[in-house]
């Protein structure tokens, strides 16, 4: 589950990622399968690593989880291991993702599963009438600063936006009766 979590946030992130483990979950396979990423099932091997930018160490075994973390600090390698905050050289943030709008949860590493608990929660608040909004609402912004409508005009339309029922059209599906409003606000 914590490898799934760590290969979707690198792929949303655009990277090249391979899974190396004797064993992974059927969603990996599935993305194996697919070529989204690469899988070699096999255990822990050094020279299997040495090309890498950075490295997650999210195996079930606290020892192949050092070795991995040994191995990347000698050799200069970014690493983060999911079991111990003090051998990673970064940490990771559970985040929600809805279109465009991204929010981004931190413990320190404190609890994983608390932030995972908020990022789920964040995910049931703001669903995809948020993402719509955002979409919307960058439209309208472009369409303001292409017409070079003034930073205080801009601020009180946004404003008026915001503080109308946008948000409600859109939750009940209503997207094109949320562009009209955008619109005559933008004409008056």
């Amino acid at each position: 589950m914590v490898a799934q979590r760590k290969v979707s946030a690198l792929l949303s992130a655009g990277a090249n990622v391979w899974v190396v483990s004797p064993q992974i979950s059927p969603v990996l396979q599935d993305l194996g399968r697919t070529g989204e990423i690469r899988v070699l099932l096999t255990t822990f091997q050094p020279e299997l690593l040495k090309e890498s930018f950075l490295v997650i160490a999210a195996t079930n075994r606290r020892e192949i989880n050092q070795q991995i973390a040994a191995f990347c600090r000698e050799n200069r390698i970014l690493v983060n291991v999911t079991d111990c905050q003090e051998e990673s050289d970064f940490i990771t943030n559970a985040f929600h993702r809805q279109g465009d709008l991204m929010m981004a949860v931190s413990t320190n590493g404190k609890s994983p599963y608390l932030a995972s608990k908020i990022s789920a929660d964040l995910a049931d608040a703001y669903g995809k009438a948020y993402a719509d909004l955002l979409k919307i609402l960058g439209e309208a912004r472009a369409d303001m600063k292409r017409k070079e409508i003034g930073r205080g005009k801009m601020i009180k339309v946004m404003d008026e936006l915001l503080g109308d029922d946008l948000l409600q059209l859109l939750q009940r599906g209503n997207v094109n009766e949320a562009r009209e409003k955008v619109r005559q606000c933008l004409l008056q």
